[in-house]
């Protein structure tokens, strides 16, 4: 260092610094990747502005990566709130649907059970959960179908899943009718397994259409306007069984 402090005191005072940055740097790291040797003081000059050149324009390129990496998480950020703000809007529209529909029909699970399902064998292949329900028409005019979601959870309300529901039921005005949906059992469904370990299920329905004789509907089309996203019209999950 003291020979370096000699050779600096006599260099102009711009290039003093530098000179006292290179030989420092030398000293603690060494040279940066494809450094040439400095043979001359004007060469560790030229390597040591060429090194902060290169500092400088690795910094500019991770700020310009971070603002972009801000941009796009802001952007993110922008689209989820909006996407949550669609799904609650949606949420509200469909239980202005479901408590318009309630106004002309009802469903109560009175009771549940599973059945065994066997081949030719005689053999248990699989299993079905067997729901009896008291559906009640409150409209004065027949219903002929209702569609929906069921909701299970056990006596605690934990949440056992939740299962597209469509019936066509036939039920006269001012009547109460008894009717059995069924739901296949899957036994690699978490939700599944938990039910049938549960010892009393609670159903909660959301309806979402209920369709009369007359070929008229209550859903949301007829309420609000335009059509939104319901239970699907090819919804296996419960399914009738005559009595």
């Amino acid at each position: 260092m003291s020979e370096t402090e000699e050779i600096a005191k006599r260099l102009e005072p711009s290039d003093q610094k530098v000179f006292r940055q290179w030989a420092e740097r030398h000293l603690k790291s060494g040279d940066y990747g494809g450094e040439g040797t400095a043979f001359r003081v004007r060469d560790a000059l030229f390597n040591q502005l060429a090194f902060e050149a290169r500092l400088k324009s690795q910094f500019e390129a991770e700020q310009a990566q971070k603002a972009a990496d801000e941009k796009v998480a802001q952007q993110k950020e922008k689209e989820a709130q909006q996407q949550q703000d669609k799904l609650a809007q949606l949420a509200e529209q469909r239980q202005v649907v479901n408590d318009e529909i309630r106004k002309y029909f009802t469903a109560q699970a009175v009771g549940y059970e599973t059945r065994p399902l066997f081949n030719s064998y005689g053999v248990e292949f699989s299993r079905q959960w067997v729901f009896n329900l008291k559906l009640t028409n409150k409209s004065t005019k027949t219903i002929t179908g209702a569609a929906g979601w069921a909701s299970i959870s056990d006596v605690f309300n934990a949440d056992l899943g939740s299962y597209p529901m469509r019936i066509e039921p036939h039920i006269q005005p001012g009547k109460t009718i008894d009717y059995v949906v069924v739901m296949d059992y899957d036994r690699k469904d978490p939700k599944h397994l938990e039910m049938s370990q549960t010892q009393r299920l609670k159903v909660k329905w959301f309806f979402e259409s209920v369709a009369f004789i007359d070929g008229t509907n209550v859903d949301y089309q007829s309420i609000a306007g335009p059509p939104t996203q319901s239970a699907p019209t090819n919804a296996k999950a419960l399914k009738k069984v005559e009595l």
